[in-house]
């Protein structure tokens, strides 16, 4: 029961801070980019979901060295 209850605070207290992030961010400018990717979702989840299949593709995901990994990881950022 502990367990469930730390669970449901935890959750209540992200998505309350997912709320207030929203509503300060609702308040400034929308930039261009977020804009276009708001228009785009589709567009924009399947070429996501294209490329990280090409990468799980063109390697063995599982065997590569750390430094590799973390250089997949950096350019999924960009």
């Amino acid at each position: 029961m502990s367990y469930v209850l730390w669970s449901a605070a935890y959750n209540v207290m992200v998505v309350t801070l997912l709320f207030a992030v929203d509503e300060c961010a609702s308040m400034a400018a929308t930039s261009r980019l977020l804009g276009a990717v708001n228009r785009n979702q589709l567009a924009f989840f399947i070429c996501a979901n294209l490329l990280t299949g090409g990468v799980n593709l063109s390697m063995y995901t599982l065997y590569v060295s750390p430094v590799v990994a973390w250089g997949v990881i950096g350019t999924y950022v960009l």
